[in-house]
């Protein structure tokens, strides 16, 4: 009785290895997967950059171009200060959720103003587009490096903890061998 005792705690040992074995191969799978995606992941992170450079250079670019120095057509005085009274002095203020908060604003002037932004922006000089700035570059590539040493530590540890369970369930399927051969001997 105590050798069938013997020989089912070291079976459930075994599957309790097993089990764990498995979760560790999952975790090992996942951490695999995010570490191919890292590339990808930095690549977004500096497109984001990239767009929010642009979108930040062409808000301070519009700001330059004056409403009051500029020939919107149609546009009175009567209407300009209106605007004025609103925030709206520049390129950079037109903006139609705002626009059409405005009271006693024309559909037609509302839509006037958008395609004189827009065609204000289009006038946004290509090389002041590609400006990224040296330290934001730097953040970016901080966090890859400490995501990419992160994952890489977290995959050691893991394959190692992977490793030493293999080692246990090797060495359980040799009790759960020799409780049987001594079983079957009796």
């Amino acid at each position: 009785l105590g050798q069938r005792l013997a020989s089912v705690g070291a079976l459930d040992r075994l599957e309790r290895i097993e089990a764990q074995a498995q979760a560790v191969r999952r975790e090992l799978r996942q951490l695999r997967a995010q570490y191919l995606q890292l590339p990808k992941v930095y690549q977004h992170d500096i497109e984001a950059l990239q767009k929010a450079t642009h979108a930040t250079q062409l808000q301070k670019f519009l700001r330059l171009i004056s409403l009051d120095r500029t020939n919107v057509s149609k546009v009175s005085p009567a209407q300009l200060k209106i605007l004025h009274g609103h925030g709206i002095r520049s390129a950079a203020d037109v903006e139609i959720s705002s626009l059409t908060m405005i009271p006693g604003l024309s559909a037609s002037l509302i839509d006037r103003l958008i395609d004189w932004r827009a065609r204000a922006a289009r006038t946004f000089p290509q090389d002041y587009r590609k400006i990224l700035t040296v330290p934001a570059v730097r953040v970016v590539n901080r966090q890859y490096d400490q995501r990419k040493a992160q994952l890489e530590q977290t995959l050691l540890k893991t394959a190692q903890e992977h490793g030493e369970l293999r080692d246990r369930y090797v060495e359980a399927c040799k009790q759960v061998k020799q409780l049987a051969k001594s079983t079957a001997r009796r």
